[in-house]
């Protein structure tokens, strides 16, 4: 479990993380990254929580300039050495680019919900921050309605000799999930740990939003459709800077 004085995010995302979540591969980012190329988000963007950099090397391979930002050194270590496109070591609350950077933002696979409510929405200032005027911010987000009417409780996955028991639950009048893993080996041991994702409904999000200086352009359900059972409940919101 998370060690005592670490918030969950210090931890979980290690080696045995990509293994558990294999299945997001580079042919999944490469549907998600033409959908995105369809709503217009191209020109020059940022990756916020890029992880191993799979959507970063999407877009650059159709010719868009795009940084990659991750705060796990073992995310961004773990990306492959021929990935196209800059990935970058810093934390989304304070993000180690100029005012107006970028004329596009993203925030894929729920990343935007780790912090709390609080700190959530200094992510969502920072985002805003960097853009520059008339920029565009992407939310992939899970829908809060559809994660609470479909939650399990228990699962078991192996991916190749490791296996991983999940428990997953709601708290905080059911705006925040928390899943915890235990994997049997793999190549950090046998471990366990936790993961936290804050769920917000629409007009708390165009609260945060309307706060940081961004304007809801659209939401649009079912955007993971085709992806799979655990993406088709998804939502894409699009933000625009004033």
């Amino acid at each position: 479990m998370t060690p005592p004085g670490e918030r969950w995010f210090e931890s979980a995302f290690r080696r045995d993380y990509l293994a558990l979540y294999a299945h997001r591969d580079a042919a999944e980012a490469r549907v998600q990254v033409d959908r995105l190329l369809a709503l217009g988000f191209g020109c020059e963007l940022v990756d916020l929580a890029c992880g191993v950099g799979r959507h970063v090397e999407a877009f650059a391979l159709r010719g868009v300039r795009v940084v990659g930002v991750d705060r796990s050194d073992e995310l961004l270590g773990a990306a492959t050495r021929d990935v196209r496109g800059q990935l970058v070591l810093g934390d989304l609350r304070r993000l180690p680019f100029r005012t107006e950077s970028f004329d596009g933002a993203l925030s894929l696979f729920s990343s935007f919900g780790y912090f709390g409510p609080e700190e959530d929405r200094v992510a969502l200032a920072e985002a805003a921050r960097v853009l520059r005027p008339g920029g565009r911010l992407c939310l992939d987000l899970a829908d809060p309605e559809q994660v609470r009417a479909g939650l399990v409780a228990r699962s078991e996955k192996r991916v190749g000799d490791v296996s991983f028991r999940e428990t997953r639950e709601l708290a905080e009048g059911g705006r925040l999930v928390i899943k915890r893993v235990e994997s049997s080996g793999g190549p950090d041991g046998p471990r366990s740990w936790q993961e936290l994702l804050w769920l917000y409904e629409d007009g708390e999000l165009a609260r945060f939003a309307a706060d940081a200086g961004l304007r809801v352009e659209q939401c649009l359900a079912g955007w993971g459709a085709g992806l799979g059972a655990a993406l088709e409940v998804r939502r894409v919101w699009t933000l625009r800077r004033a």
